[in-house]
This record gives structure tokens, C-alpha cells and sequence, in this order.
């Protein structure tokens, strides 16, 4: 159905996440993590298989609120063993894109290798990931600061299509934490990949992620 739940919230733990996985090596990592998960030696995050996201979107609304509701999507990011502009579709918001753990993680090709090796360099293996993870979960009460300051339009109207505000390439949401707490005014960066401003594979917004939830 193009994509499917793999691990759940634990409902006695504080949700800390979603993390929505495409591709083999790094499922590959996600299961071997699957152990820390369940017994807490990893954040609490809910855990999106996908394959597909055109199948996804073909399937009804109930489904696909099931899989990932868009409480879930706008509080995940994404990992895959491709590049991140190919998980555009399934990126809610530009600071869900500051925490996507892709091979292209340094915009550089990969040096070859074994498969270890190469996911190692890559930031795949299962350490790596643990470790971006952890990075994710632990700014969530950053991360739905922006989300809900205004950043991201959590009325319809984001979820959409129209025009989304989101971090842009200038500020990272750790400075941009530092910012709040010097007191500075927070610059809510121009719409980086909305109508007005294209993403860099020509597609509005985060691909056709704006269909997600209509």
C-alpha cells in the first residue's frame, strides 16, 4: 500500500517523533536498531515504511491517516539510502529537512567500498542513524517551537499547497534557538521551498507532499 507502519509509539513513553524510512540499506539499519526501541535505549519514535508514495496516495484517507496522520508528519523527517531531494514528497517542512539522514548527507558521492563501508560513509549504518535519531528527538520541543510560532502553517491552508514558511538555508534550528534565547527577533525565513520559491527539482512546495492530506 506504499507505505505501512513498522514500529508503533510506545504509549507509556512520551512521543518523541515520526521517522519515515525508504530503501533497503537503511531499513536494513532501522531493524537492527529495532532492539533499542522497544526497550527504551532509543527515543520513542513511530517508525513509516515506505515504498511507494504515489501507491500511497492512491490508497483512501482513512489508511493513510492510520499510517502517518499529519500530527505524525509534521512532527518527522526522513531516512533513505538515496538523496534527500528524492524524499521531498514525503518532507513536511524545511525543518523537517535540517534532520533527513540520507547518503548525500555532505552533497558528495560516495567513495565505494563494501556495503558496511559505504553505509558507514554514507551515515546510514545503524550508529549513524542512532546518533541523527537522537539529534531528531532531543530538539522535538525546538522543532514544534518554529512548527507552531508560525514557521509552518498548521491550518489547511499548509496542508494544502498554499505557500509554506519554513527555515531556510541560513539558520540552522539550533541558531535560530540561540536567537530566541539572546532575545533576538526570530527571522521567519521566507517560503525556502514553496510556490514562490521552487524546489531545486522544479516541484512547488516539498514535492507533492501538499496533497498529503486533503
Amino acid at each position: 500500500k506504499g507505505a505501512y507502519v513498522l514500529r508503533d509509539y510506545d504509549k507509556s513513553r512520551p512521543k518523541e517523533g515520526t521517522l519515515i524510512v525508504e530503501g533497503t540499506s537503511t531499513m536494513e539499519s532501522v531493524i537492527e536498531l529495532l532492539p533499542s526501541f522497544h526497550d527504551g535505549t532509543a527515543p520513542n519514535c513511530k517508525v513509516v515504511a515506505t515504498s511507494s508514495y504515489e501507491l500511497f496516495m492512491a490508497q483512501p484517507k482513512e489508511y493513510r491517516d492510520t499510517v502517518l496522520h499529519k500530527s505524525d508528519w509534521l512532527d518527522s523527517t526522513v531516512i533513505s539510502n538515496g538523496s534527500r531531494i528524492g524524499m521531498h514528497p514525503w518532507l513536511s517542512t524545511k525543518v523537517a529537512e535540517q534532520y533527513a539522514m540520507t547518503s548525500d548527507h555532505d552533497d558528495r558521492w560516495r567513495t565505494g567500498g563494501s556495503i558496511p563501508e559505504v553505509k558507514a560513509e554514507a551515515k546510514i549504518d545503524a550508529a549513524s542513524l542512532l546518533e541523527g535519531i537522537k539529534r531528531f528527538a532531543g530538539d522535538r520541543e525546538e522543532r514544534s517551537a518554529f512548527v507552531h510560532d508560525g514557521l509552518v502553517d498548521l491550518d489547511d491552508q499548509a496542508l494544502n499547497g498554499a505557500a509554506r514558511e519554513g527555515v531556510d538555508g541560513r539558520a540552522t534550528v539550533g541558531e535560530r534557538r540561540d536567537e530566541r534565547s539572546g532575545g533576538a527577533r526570530v527571522d521567519r525565513g521566507a517560503g525556502a521551498i514553496g510556490d514562490d520559491a521552487r524546489a531545486d527539482d522544479g516541484r512547488d512546495g516539498v514535492g507533492e507532499a501538499r496533497e498529503l492530506h486533503e
